[in-house]
Order: C-alpha cells, then sequence, then structure tokens
C-alpha cells in the first residue's frame, strides 16, 4: 500500500498514520540533506573540468622518438637484387643490348657499302668503296623499343682514305631495326639489322 506523506502544521501525516514531532524533525532534515547532496553531486557534475587531450602530433612524435628507424642506406644493404623486374629497368637492359647489337653491325659489309655510297654522293671529289673506310666511331648513340622490337639510331663520324693521299673524315647518321628483344628467352634471338642512312653526310673535311 502507497502512503502519501504530507507536511502540514508543523506535522507529517503518513496517510492515516501519525508521526510524533521527534520523527518529524528527523525526518524532515533527511529529506533537506538528500537535496542538499543531490544539488551537489549535479553541481559537481556539471563543472568538472577535463584536461586538454594531447593532438594527434604529439602522440606521434613521443611514439617515433622510442623507435629506432633505419636509414636508407641500412634498408638498401638488407635487399639484395640484381636486377630489379619492373617496367624501366627491362626496358634500359632492352636498350642497352640493343645499342651494343647495332654496333656490332658497323663492321658487317652491307652497312660499309650503304655509308661509302652515302660518302661519294655527298662529299666532294670522293670515290671510295668500303675498304677505303679505315675506322669508325660513334659519337652518339639513342635506342628507342617497345615490346621486344625497336630501332636504334647512330651519329657516326666515319674515317676513309680519298685516292691513297690524305685522311678523310665525315658525319654519317645511321638506322638499324632491333627485333626478339625477347627477356624471357635471355634475348637469345635478338638482332639489330641496317635499315637505312638517315639524311645526307655532313661535315667531310680532310684531317
Amino acid at each position: 500500500m502507497t502512503h502519501l506523506i504530507v507536511y502540514k502544521g508543523g506535522q507529517i501525516n503518513m496517510g492515516n498514520a501519525k508521526l510524533n514531532s521527534w520523527m518529524q524533525w528527523i525526518l524532515l532534515v533527511g529529506v533537506i540533506a538528500t537535496l542538499v547532496l543531490a544539488y551537489g553531486a549535479y553541481d559537481k557534475a556539471n563543472n568538472i573540468v577535463i584536461p586538454d587531450a594531447p593532438s594527434a602530433e604529439t602522440i606521434a612524435g613521443t611514439i617515433l622518438a622510442g623507435i629506432d628507424i633505419p636509414t636508407a642506406a641500412e634498408i638498401a644493404e638488407l635487399i639484395d637484387i640484381d636486377t630489379p623486374d619492373t617496367f624501366l629497368s627491362v626496358r634500359d637492359e632492352k636498350k642497352s643490348i640493343g645499342e651494343d647489337l647495332a654496333t656490332d653491325e658497323l663492321t658487317d659489309r652491307d652497312v660499309r657499302e650503304a655509308i661509302a655510297d652515302r660518302l661519294n654522293a655527298n662529299c666532294d671529289d670522293t670515290d671510295i668503296d668500303r675498304k677505303d673506310i679505315t675506322s669508325i666511331d660513334v659519337k652518339d648513340v639513342d635506342a628507342t623499343v617497345w615490346g621486344t622490337n625497336g630501332y636504334v639510331d647512330m651519329e657516326l663520324k666515319v674515317y676513309f682514305d680519298n685516292y691513297g693521299d690524305e685522311a678523310e673524315s665525315a658525319r654519317v647518321d645511321i638506322r638499324f631495326n632491333l627485333s626478339d628483344l625477347d627477356r624471357d628467352d635471355d634475348y637469345e634471338d635478338a638482332e639489330a639489322e641496317f635499315a637505312t642512312i638517315l639524311g645526307n653526310a655532313y661535315s667531310c673535311s680532310t684531317e
């Protein structure tokens, strides 16, 4: 059964029951004390001071300060890679092989005949054949590759004997086509083939 507590005229009534004066004061003080404590707790709950939390940068700095991070040189020492299998390294490898193959072709008979014909056509008073070419210096080389094919362009300085008199020289640009640059086959069938003389011979001079 629920009893309604009523304070009236200096007396607390609890339903049909009546409390004496001594008990009334004890109960009244208890109610007041409870209210005071409840208010104090509420006030503290609404005035809690939370200290500033450290920033993400501060936390990260504290963590990293305790970690021994290796340098790039130390990491490189731990990696043992002869030829990294990346697009750029494979392409550069193919270009290098193509340049070597084209350079080897400079001793070919047909290549030297083509060079001699161009010198005869573009250098005044020149009438030579391939046997008159004494040496060839590669001044510049540029390889272009895609997949297993490509080409190599070379700038050559050609030295030759003209009529058996003074040695002469001239510049010639030449192109070789590349094929079968297959890395999976270890470039076993790769080859360079003479394509054409690029433009005219130039800088003809007597040494």
